[in-house]
């Protein structure tokens, strides 16, 4: 902006300069000083200003979910006695965080001014953030030239997948509690008493109350939950190849705030949970109780889509290597033949899936949806609508 001006007082001076050697003309040496002053003078009172000014902000919270919004305020101070007549200050964010006001503003600071920006952020996204990066290009009085002073002190932000009510998602967690118990009491949880009754015949004598029998003077037995060893295990598709079937950060953020809802209900519910994240990282993730959860929202707050095995391998690994569990569910953004054939030679292995997916049903061939329907596969198509509102 201010550069042509500046060219052109550049080319005035020197004009003036040429033309009062090769004339010798007083008057054009008078000129040619007092421009030249002047273009000092501009450049002092900038370098001036530059010294003078101070910006101060933060957010109005540093912990939030994904779709909620924040406010950052910044302070923009002039601390001089010389106002600064032009300045343009440009605010930078992620571009997964949207603002409906504008990220620059031009300001007019008198001497001792401070003005007050906000800007209400809206972060449709989770992760994590880096905010309140600020550029500040300071011009002089007649907008010769300029300087830019870069305020890079930022701001932390942490945005947590979207926790959703429970009983507006599609999946009855009735099935979550329903295959939890086990009538092999080989696998009893000992830890967790549930019911003192008298004793019966065939009852396990290991279980006897004796404190307590002694007192009442009848025998009487311990009844432990029945349980089967590992409960639910979740597996989050994270394969890179799903972006080219067209699922955006949108679709993402759905299924990562899918996963996090179940999870937290299991684990509030003291319901052992395994996590598997196929992206990159290929993180397995366990938790007990509503204690561990805070390093699985860890874990799904950076979570991306960037793994490059095929999710089918991944899915081998649980037969193989993880035995069997109560609840195994699938949340994943496409229905695939090759999962579809999968799902069939899980079943036949006693092994059976619960699978989300997230892409429009109307989308998946007829072909494929005559399968699991006359199969009876466990497959909910996840409406966009019942999730997030847009």
């Amino acid at each position: 902006m201010a550069r042509i001006p500046n060219m052109l007082m550049m080319f005035i001076m020197s004009f003036l300069l040429l033309f009062a050697v090769m004339s010798g003309s007083r008057e054009l040496y008078y000129l040619f000083f007092l421009s030249l002053i002047f273009r000092v003078s501009m450049s002092m009172i900038l370098r001036h200003n530059f010294k003078n000014i101070f910006i101060m902000y933060y957010t109005s919270a540093n912990v939030i979910e994904a779709g909620d919004d924040i406010h950052i305020e910044y302070k923009v101070s002039n601390t001089s006695l010389l106002p600064i007549p032009h300045a343009k200050i440009e605010f930078f964010l992620s571009d997964k965080l949207d603002t409906e006001s504008s990220l620059k503003e031009i300001a007019y600071f008198k001497n001792y001014q401070m003005i007050n920006f906000s800007k209400k952020v809206k972060c449709p996204y989770r992760g994590y953030y880096k905010i309140g990066k600020v550029r500040v290009t300071l011009f002089d009085p007649m907008m010769l030239s300029s300087r830019v002073i870069a305020f890079d002190k930022e701001i932390d932000l942490t945005v947590h997948p979207k926790i959703l009510p429970i009983h507006i998602l599609p999946m009855d967690t009735r099935d979550i509690h329903g295959t939890l118990k086990s009538h092999r009491k080989t696998v009893e949880d000992r830890t967790n008493i549930v019911n003192i009754r008298p004793f019966e015949r065939g009852d396990s004598l290991k279980n006897i109350h004796w404190k307590l029998s002694a007192k009442l003077d009848d025998i009487q037995t311990k009844e432990f939950e029945q349980t089967l060893g590992a409960r639910f295990f979740v597996i989050l598709d994270g394969s890179m190849s799903q972006f080219k079937e067209g699922m955006t950060y949108y679709d993402e953020e759905r299924m990562v705030s899918y996963c996090a809802t179940y999870v937290k209900y299991a684990l509030e519910n003291n319901i052992q949970t395994k996590l598997m994240l196929t992206n990159k990282r290929d993180m397995l993730i366990e938790g007990k109780d509503s204690n561990d959860f805070e390093k699985i929202l860890e874990a799904l707050t950076g979570f991306e889509s960037n793994g490059e095995a095929q999710l089918i391998n991944h899915l081998q690994h649980v037969i193989s290597r993880n035995g069997t569990f109560s609840t195994c569910y699938l949340i994943t953004y496409k229905l695939s033949s090759e999962l579809v054939a999968f799902l069939q030679r899980s079943r036949r292995e006693g092994l059976m899936f619960k699978v989300a997916v997230f892409k429009a049903k109307a989308s998946t061939s007829p072909a494929l949806l005559d399968l699991i329907e006359n199969a009876h596969f466990d497959v909910n198509f996840v409406d966009k609508e019942l999730i997030f509102n847009e």
